[in-house]
């Protein structure tokens, strides 16, 4: 864990940002702008303050979309403090951070990708010829959305749900179908060739 912590909402505007190996953050926003403002920082999202987290799985999901790190407080084992359900998702998220930390680490970043849907949102993630996509699903209904994913070829794999993509070409061009419930968020990641 790095030796010094800066917490804060917005970033000061100023030089004294660079003392600081990582940041703590308690912004509520669904995108943190921070977080892609300054991508070479670590950023660990706090929930709330000394308050239970409960079954809040749109918090855990808006900070698994941005490829944020979790701040975890108090009893992990207290179900008033984490549920089953939250624990879980953050376990997952965890494993998928984890395992494709040097992109989620890139200062290659991009919030807001278009997707061509109102109800999901999509931010992109590269490293070399290795990107993953976070989407996140705002409206209280399931949704889809296209993503483009290159030329014909590319090696393509939805991290979340632990399966490969149906990728769908036309003229040359890669594309797949992304589904999401209500509030919830996906991951693709994608080889380019």
């Amino acid at each position: 864990f790095p030796d010094k912590l800066f917490m804060c909402e917005f970033f000061p505007a100023d030089r004294n940002i660079s003392l600081f190996p990582a940041v703590l953050s308690d912004s509520k926003t669904i995108v943190d702008i921070c977080r892609f403002a300054f991508p070479y920082k670590k950023i660990f999202k706090i929930i709330d303050c000394d308050r239970p987290i409960g079954n809040n799985t749109w918090d855990i999901n808006k900070i698994f979309f941005n490829g944020m790190g979790l701040w975890l407080d108090n009893d992990l084992h207290s179900t008033q403090w984490y549920s089953p359900a939250v624990k879980a998702l953050i376990k997952k998220h965890y494993q998928i951070l984890k395992q494709y930390c040097s992109i989620f680490e890139s200062n290659e970043v991009e919030p807001l990708v278009n997707v061509n849907s109102e109800a999901i949102l999509a931010n992109r993630f590269t490293k070399g010829n290795k990107t993953i996509y976070t989407f996140i699903n705002v409206t209280e209904k399931q949704a889809e959305c296209y993503l483009t994913v290159g030329k014909e070829g590319n090696s393509v794999y939805d991290v979340y749900n632990d399966k490969s993509c149906e990728v769908i070409v036309e003229n040359g061009m890669g594309y797949v179908k992304v589904k999401l419930e209500a509030y919830s968020v996906g991951c693709i990641y994608i080889v380019d060739k």
